[in-house]
């Protein structure tokens, strides 16, 4: 079966051949012996399931790729991809320094991956340079090419280069080339530029409005970040997620855990940022019961809980004084970081100053002496080691 599938005419459905990579070693194995690895077509479909299928072994393709004698561009496109899905940039430049130097032309599939590998590495630098091969080439017409290079400007800081490269083809860009602009400059703080590109709009998608709301919300003008919610013909989970966090970063938790409640309403299934943000909506308005109802609805809709908002329903249930809920989330995390033990530190610290606090209190009214105010911080170190303590850390 793996080996039809192999063959098959749609590389998507040849991507599908194997279920683990012992199977596709095994049929790479035949594939050597029959002698059919002097078939272009059928070493790049080896190299693809092993590059970026389901079962990659990136390390296992790169071999393929070094001992294979004269690498096709497909092959070399395929690699390409396979480093920048990885994060590794500088393989995927030295990949295409190669290409160049053994003759073999790119194709408009070779540069968005290259292109994207270069907003890892953060080389604005490098971006022209390949832009300047693109025109060279004559790929700079192509929308494809064209969007992920202006993508690639407004990421590496070069929003004047997408500009004009977005002025320069106007019969060329398309709803992906505005809404590229108009992201980079509502990320890089001008936000009302960033309007009139999303006013100018032809045609908008929800990728577009999620972008103006995203932006309206990371410089604080939540107002309009709703008015723009509000008027949207289509609210997809993202759309939904950056308001629910924009309130919540405002310090408007009604409002956050109202619309979260609208979106569960809704049918809409939350995503991580919104659950961080309503669980953390609830930590600041103290609201224990509104936190309990959201980690009833986390466990019951089976949402995995990531260290993140493991951590934010920590840092709720700690500061709503319910410490046993507080460890009963933290010894349930299976991955913990600084942030985590920080948080059920404080939580216990917190507690046990609140105990103390009491007791303290009560001693002071019978012994009828003036508190001095200045004396409960310094209680507050020894607390936390105390904290510590119960934690056996």
């Amino acid at each position: 079966m793996g080996r039809k599938l192999l063959l098959h005419p749609s590389l998507s459905q040849a991507l599908s051949a194997f279920t683990n990579i012992s199977q596709l070693k095994q049929v790479h194995a035949h594939v050597l012996v029959s002698g059919l690895a002097h078939d272009d077509f059928t070493s790049s479909r080896i190299l693809a399931c092993a590059a970026v299928s389901p079962v990659a072994d990136v390390t296992y393709a790169e071999m393929i790729f070094d001992h294979t004698k004269c690498p096709p561009v497909f092959m070399f496109n395929t690699m390409i991809m396979a480093f920048e899905r990885i994060s590794q940039p500088l393989k995927c430049i030295s990949l295409y320094i190669r290409m160049l130097r053994n003759q073999i032309q790119p194709d408009k599939f070779t540069y968005p991956f290259l292109l994207r590998s270069c907003s890892i590495s953060n080389a604005p630098g490098v971006v022209e340079q390949i832009h300047c091969h693109v025109v060279k080439f004559g790929l700079d017409s192509d929308v494809f090419v064209l969007n992920n290079i202006i993508s690639m400007y407004t990421k590496c800081g070069g929003l004047n280069c997408a500009r004009r490269l977005f002025e320069e083809f106007p019969t060329v860009v398309d709803v992906v080339s505005w809404t590229s602009l108009l992201t980079g400059y509502s990320t890089s703080g001008e936000i009302d530029v960033a309007r009139q590109i999303f006013d100018e709009m032809p045609c908008k998608n929800t990728v577009s409005w999620n972008a103006m709301i995203s932006g309206y919300v990371q410089c604080g003008r939540i107002n309009e970040a709703w008015r723009l919610f509000s008027e949207m013909p289509e609210k997809d989970t993202a759309s939904w997620s950056a308001m629910v966090s924009g309130y919540s970063q405002c310090g408007m938790c009604t409002e956050a855990l109202k619309l979260f409640k609208e979106m569960v309403a809704a049918a809409v299934v939350p995503n991580d940022p919104a659950l961080v943000s309503a669980v953390s909506a609830c930590a600041q308005l103290r609201a224990l019961e509104e936190g309990k109802w959201l980690h009833d609805y986390i466990e019951r809709e089976n949402f995995h809980v990531n260290v993140t908002l493991g951590t934010a329903l920590i840092d709720m249930y700690g500061k709503c004084g319910s410490i046993e809920k507080a460890l009963y989330v933290f010894n349930s995390m299976p991955e913990r970081n600084v942030m985590s033990w920080n948080s059920v530190i404080a939580s216990l610290a917190f507690r046990v100053m609140l105990d103390s606090t009491v007791a303290s209190t009560s001693r002071l009214g019978q012994a009828k002496t003036k508190a001095k105010p200045y004396l409960v911080g310094q209680k507050v170190k020894p607390l936390k080691l105390d904290a510590q303590d119960r934690l056996g850390i």
